[in-house]
């Protein structure tokens, strides 16, 4: 099974079993030819988010998601949009959009 995704107008899959919002952040960088030397991380319409800076876990008491959960453990269905920050000198971002999950 595979997550598929949209950033921006890239389009992203990821194998469900082993993918990480770390795997997904490098995947988006790759997309756009952005060598990932600055941190990134995601936000989520709930108000969780997670950084690239993280320590492994699932979360905080913050209510933060660690960057190596895994996607599947987030609950994500097709349709939620989340944001994804890198640079955040010169913030470039895109909307993440999961599309599905065949």
């Amino acid at each position: 099974m595979k997550y598929h995704f949209k950033a921006g107008q890239k389009d992203i899959i990821l194998d469900e079993e082993t993918a990480t919002f770390e795997e997904l952040g490098y995947e988006i960088l790759k997309a756009f030819n952005i060598y990932p030397s600055n941190m990134f991380e995601f936000e989520f319409e709930d108000g969780e988010f997670t950084s690239s800076t993280d320590f492994p876990g699932t979360s905080d008491d913050d209510g933060q998601v660690a960057i190596a959960s895994k996607i599947k453990d987030k609950g994500l269905k097709p349709g939620d949009q989340f944001m994804f920050m890198y640079d955040y000198s010169n913030e470039w971002t895109r909307t993440v959009k999961f599309i599905k999950f065949e």
